[in-house]
């Protein structure tokens, strides 16, 4: 005898995915309507004197970039921590003034 397999019910939902426009039809378009090409990557070119720069360069240690973009987030999270921790409309306390009794 074998068992009926019991299909469990899941959470995942369908993907809504849609069929996009063909290349042939976009590069018509771009033709025709002399519009620009935006659907491109980003232009990584630098100018000849400023080098290759850490981040596109492949040969470059990833480490030390990485490094540096952590400390800069970490230094704005608490410098935002700081200002929340402020409460509203109060400011630092002065010194006390020094009076000239004589």
């Amino acid at each position: 005898m074998y068992k009926k397999v019991k299909f469990k019910k899941t959470l995942i939902q369908c993907n809504d995915s849609y069929e996009a426009e063909p290349l042939e039809v976009t590069l018509r378009r771009v033709v025709e309507n002399n519009e620009p090409i935006d659907a491109a990557a980003p232009i990584i070119y630098t100018p000849r004197e400023d080098g290759v720069l850490p981040q596109f360069d492949v040969r470059t240690d990833r480490w030390d970039v990485a490094l540096e973009a952590t400390d800069k987030i970490s230094k704005s999270l608490s410098a935002k921590r700081e200002d929340a921790a402020k409460p509203a409309g109060t400011t630092e306390p002065e010194p006390p003034a020094e009076s000239k009794a004589a």
